[in-house]
């Protein structure tokens, strides 16, 4: 008979936990939707994070966890979340609760679309450059239409009626675009975004040319921008009408309120 002298019960590296937290018993059909996640971490940390899951589910989700402790101190857990649903309910989601949304596409709930794209602007219009002197901007422009520095640029306040085009050049924010246009840089990117909102129905209470903060649908321009409603439209199609506008988003100092107020 095998004698064992200093063998005593030890913890393998190897470790693995299953977790599980079930849905409400009203929920006993799945929709056939299941969600799996991993995560690596910790060991302790991966635990904590498996209990956390476990109560993140709802009366239609069932969450699995699945911890493996690893070489290392590591964990890796695997969380499963699968939705279910009442059997005589149509959705995937709670039922409980009546519709109380609006019909997409009505008046009261219009379909929004949004797109964005880079264009270029003079760097002359850009707001940081915006406080510059007359003589200084005249120099930069006279610059960028391809005189040298070193040029000269009529100035009525020199003795001699001219001045070079450095020399024009005095404040900070001259001096910062001087140094970008010297280089070829005299343009740069600015967003364009155009947001639309498109419903069925006569009545469109929106009037191209005004400019309002906030787009419709919640679309925000962001600090110092507003938008600029950029037309109205009106479809038919049979006994269909469908109303629409568009509106377009400013650069950075928003819609010149001179040009664009409508007085």
């Amino acid at each position: 008979m095998a004698e064992y002298i200093n063998i005593a019960p030890r913890e393998h590296v190897e470790k693995r936990i299953t977790m599980e937290a079930k849905p409400g018993d009203a929920y006993s059909e799945s929709t056939g939707r299941r969600e799996t996640t991993k995560y690596t971490g910790t060991w302790a940390d991966m635990l904590a994070a498996a209990t956390e899951c476990l109560g993140d589910g709802g009366a239609a989700v069932q969450v699995s966890c699945e911890l493996e402790r690893l070489e290392g101190g590591i964990g890796e857990l695997t969380v499963t979340r699968e939705m279910f649903r009442q059997p005589d309910a149509t959705g995937e989601d709670e039922p409980e609760e009546p519709e109380t949304e609006q019909e997409l596409g009505s008046e009261a709930a219009p379909c929004y679309t949004s797109s964005s794209s880079l264009v270029q602007v003079c760097i002359l219009a850009h707001p940081k450059f915006a406080q510059m002197a007359d003589l200084e901007r005249r120099a930069l422009k006279a610059m960028i239409d391809g005189q040298d520095e070193y040029s000269y640029l009529e100035d009525s306040t020199s003795s001699s009626g001219t001045r070079r085009i450095v020399d024009c050049i005095k404040s900070e924010a001259a001096k910062k675009a001087f140094s970008y246009i010297s280089k070829g840089v005299t343009s740069y990117y600015d967003v364009s975004t155009e947001t639309t909102a498109r419903w069925k129905g006569r009545s469109n209470k929106y009037q191209a040319g005004t400019v309002v903060e906030t787009a419709p649908g919640g679309f925000t321009s962001g600090a110092n921008r507003n938008f600029l409603c950029s037309g109205t439209g009106v479809e038919k199609t049979g006994k269909e009408t469908w109303c629409s506008a568009s509106f377009r988003m400013s650069s950075a100092g928003g819609w010149d309120k001179y040009l664009y107020s409508g007085d």
